[in-house]
């Protein structure tokens, strides 16, 4: 029922250059508008719902940790293939983190969790993992090459009041830093845990 399907497509597109980014249908209607093509927020909402109908992506919302309730705007959306991004757009470096996002993204989902983004206040949680009883909070990071990376991932899991398992999972072959009851994982170890 789609007639103007350049327009799905250029969606479809910034979906893919914004993976692990906080998405509104504003921002990407907006950013259209600057490329000279004018529709509605809710045109938007209408093509990314015809995306996920048809399973090329999922749309994960986001999850206030302190209010324990989904909040109803700004999501992120990922791929349900990867190989369908390096198809349509290829690959450049800028977009590793988002990539390593949706592969633990993907792999939650693979193990049976409820997937949502996290808010703690001022700090994003990548992923609020929920499976009956359990619960896990989870960072991604490219590589914790910085003093500064380093604290911003751990901080934001340390500003959550609960118990649940915390991890900072990254592409280091190696980093030392467990603290606060906060877990480093190699992206690789993570995947091959069961």
């Amino acid at each position: 029922k789609i007639r103007d399907t350049d327009l799905l497509e250029r969606v479809f597109y910034y979906v893919m250059d914004n993976l692990g980014s906080i998405i509104s249908a504003k921002k990407i209607a907006d950013f259209l508008k600057s490329q000279g093509r004018k529709l509605s927020a809710e045109t938007v909402y209408g093509y990314l719902r015809a995306l996920e109908d048809a399973l090329v992506i999922y749309r994960v919302r986001r999850f206030d940790i302190r209010g324990k309730r989904i909040l109803e705007t700004q999501e992120k959306y990922y791929l349900a293939d990867l190989g369908l991004k390096h198809a349509v757009v290829g690959f450049k470096d800028a977009v590793i983190p988002g990539l390593l996002e949706n592969i633990v993204f993907l792999e939650l989902r693979r193990r049976g969790y409820q997937v949502n983004v996290g808010k703690n206040d001022a700090f994003e949680v990548d992923f609020v993992g929920e499976r009956k009883d359990e619960r896990i909070y989870i960072q991604v990071a490219y590589l914790l090459n910085s003093e500064k990376t380093a604290n911003r991932e751990y901080r934001a899991l340390n500003s959550i009041p609960d118990h649940y398992p915390k991890l900072v999972i990254s592409m280091d072959p190696f980093f030392s830093t467990n603290t606060g009851g906060v877990r480093w994982v190699n992206l690789e170890t993570f995947l091959l845990e069961d």
